[in-house]
């Protein structure tokens, strides 16, 4: 079982600010060197469709269903993929769209700590990349372990106009 915030991201700017935002939870199976599961939630996106008789823009909420899937070990070498498609209304009826997908790629250092890759984006308005080092900062990879993953990398609010630039993460990982 997981939950997710994300895309979340913000721009405040002399014109319109502009603002990104996605919820899911996810549940799956989880083995140790494989992973899939579903999940559901919801996300803000920029709607531009004709409904017959006009043409509407702005932003819409809609719901989003997810799939992920985690090839290799989780505490090992793996990539993980997690994919969203995007239930909209479109003025002449709901569709379902491709909504974005994340990726990570996990590369072992040491014991306690990984060479971490991510990116995505999608219809949320996000688009980013990053590289980090992972840090198994409290336990021994089970129950109560706390990974710390400082990030550099960039990112991009894609509605109406563009804006990005570099970004510094921070993710806490804490295995219940």
């Amino acid at each position: 079982m997981r939950a997710m915030l994300a895309p979340v991201g913000f721009v405040v700017s002399k014109g319109q600010d502009t603002w990104a935002l996605g919820v899911r939870a996810l549940a799956g199976y989880g083995h140790p060197l494989f992973e899939i599961g579903l999940g559901a939630g919801t996300m803000r996106f920029e709607e531009d469709c004709w409904d017959g008789s006009s043409y509407r823009e702005g932003f819409g909420m809609g719901l989003i269903l997810s799939q992920t899937v985690r090839f290799g070990a989780l505490d090992g070498l793996h990539a993980a993929f997690i994919n969203d498609v995007l239930l909209r209304d479109e003025g002449s009826g709901n569709e379902f769209v491709w909504g974005g997908m994340t990726g990570r790629l996990q590369v072992p250092m040491r014991n306690g700590a990984w060479l971490v890759f991510r990116g995505g984006g999608g219809l949320g308005g996000d688009a980013w990349g990053e590289a980090g080092v992972k840090l198994m900062v409290r336990g021994e990879g089970g129950r109560g372990t706390l990974f710390v993953t400082p990030s550099i990398g960039g990112a991009a609010l894609t509605f109406e106009a563009s804006v990005g630039g570099p970004m510094v993460g921070l993710s806490l990982d804490w295995r219940l």
